[in-house]
């Protein structure tokens, strides 16, 4: 079975202790060969990017999550 794991939390910059809990673990996932996508749910707004999206709306989050929910996933929650 191929792993996937969704954070959502905020995504630096800033750096920060949550914002840099979110990349050490995706960081630590992806040299194991396990696919982690983060979406960033912060106010500051920039291209997807490898992985990293930004959406605009709660809607849009809600979207990007279904995309991972229909593979074997675990999904994270890192608050501020």
């Amino acid at each position: 079975m191929e792993w996937r794991v969704l954070q959502l939390g905020p995504y630096p910059p800033p750096y920060g202790g949550v914002q840099t809990h979110v990349v050490a673990l995706r960081r630590f996932l992806l040299e194991r060969g396990i696919a982690c996508d983060v979406i960033n749910i912060t106010r500051r707004r920039g291209a997807d990017d490898a992985g990293v999206h930004y959406p605009a709306t709660a809607l849009a989050s809600r979207d990007s999550c279904s995309g991972c929910a229909r593979r074997s996933s675990i999904c994270t929650w890192a608050a501020p």
